[in-house]
């Protein structure tokens, strides 16, 4: 009569197996999901059946998980997982897959594996997996030169017309490492990476003069490490302050309320003419101050304030002077 016993390795001991080659099988992981690390177990010949199917990870000899089916089928086999796995590895042996499945998947799990299966009267047969394990990035921040310190949200400035601005985007984290990049739509603006002793990968933007027509431009910086995961990004927008490009008056010009960043102007003969930027100036006409005819123009932005001051003392020279 046939004995047949149950093989558990002892944790205790090393075992030294050649390292005999065979395919290789590569397949990625994200963390905290699942991988399968694929086997074949079928015997090649059709009376033969499976014995025994260790799995082995890294350099080694000792298994990390076994599969006994000697005296019984695949499906009614023994299984044993070293303890560091505990429930996070199970053998799949259905049809539609053989192999070893890791589930809560950990960075320590990316390397090498080797699936050995022993059959009745076939030779032994060994597969090679490798595993990559992807690690989202696990942060991103951005700044700009003017203002170093200064964390940007979703608006970055008021910038004036003309600035030179760099624009700093630091990704903390991520396996392998990501790619930071600037886009503009579908258009790539930059792609060139640095890393810094805190492994902290940046991506700086620098923009030429700007001009009146960057005002709400949308920018977005990416990181991206691996397609099984959805990029990290952050989009900001451009804000500008710039003076007005002209003021016209049909009649007196009022200037008491220039300290309190405004001035009053004809309510029928006044025009100002601000390019892009929308409500720059906003009328107020429930404020008292202003002679009759005329209203009192606010500023919204010390830089517009500065300009509107610039234009009426100009204003006021040419009055002068006639």
């Amino acid at each position: 009569m046939e004995r047949v016993c149950e093989w558990i390795p002892d944790p205790k001991l090393t075992y030294s197996f050649p390292q005999i080659a065979g395919p290789l099988t590569e397949v990625w992981g994200v963390v905290g999901g699942k991988v399968l690390l694929p086997c074949d177990m079928n015997p090649p010949l059709q009376n033969d059946s499976t014995h025994l199917v260790l799995f082995y990870h890294g350099a080694l000899g000792t298994p990390i998980y076994s599969l006994d089916s000697r005296g019984k089928s695949l499906e009614h086999a023994s299984h044993w997982a070293e303890q560091d796995l505990g429930h996070r590895a199970v053998m799949r042996v259905n049809r539609k897959q053989h192999g070893l499945l890791l589930e809560d998947i950990q960075l320590k799990d990316q390397g090498m594996y080797r699936c050995r299966v022993d059959f009745v009267e076939s030779p032994t047969r060994n597969v090679r997996v490798r595993l990559r394990v992807v690690v989202r990035p696990r942060s991103m921040t951005i700044t700009n030169d003017l203002d170093p310190s200064h964390k940007v949200g979703s608006v970055v400035g008021p910038f004036a017309v003309g600035a030179v601005v760099n624009i700093s985007c630091q990704v903390l984290g991520g396996h392998p490492r990501p790619k930071v990049t600037w886009w503009e739509g579908g258009s790539l603006l930059d792609d060139v990476n640095e890393l810094n002793a805190s492994h902290v990968i940046r991506n700086t933007l620098s923009l030429p003069p700007l001009t009146r027509r960057d005002l709400h431009r949308n920018i977005t910086c990416q990181a991206r490490n691996s397609n099984l995961v959805s990029p990290m990004t952050s989009t900001i927008t451009l804000d500008m302050h710039f003076p007005p490009t002209s003021v016209r008056t049909g009649g007196e010009v009022q200037t008491g309320f220039q300290d309190e960043g405004g001035a009053c102007v004809p309510a029928g003969g006044s025009g100002f003419h601000w390019g892009r930027r929308p409500g720059a100036l906003h009328s107020n006409p429930e404020r008292k101050q202003c002679s009759p005819g005329l209203i009192l123009l606010m500023t919204t932005s010390e830089g517009v304030a500065a300009g509107v001051r610039e234009i009426l003392a100009a204003l006021l020279r040419r009055r002068g002077e006639s």
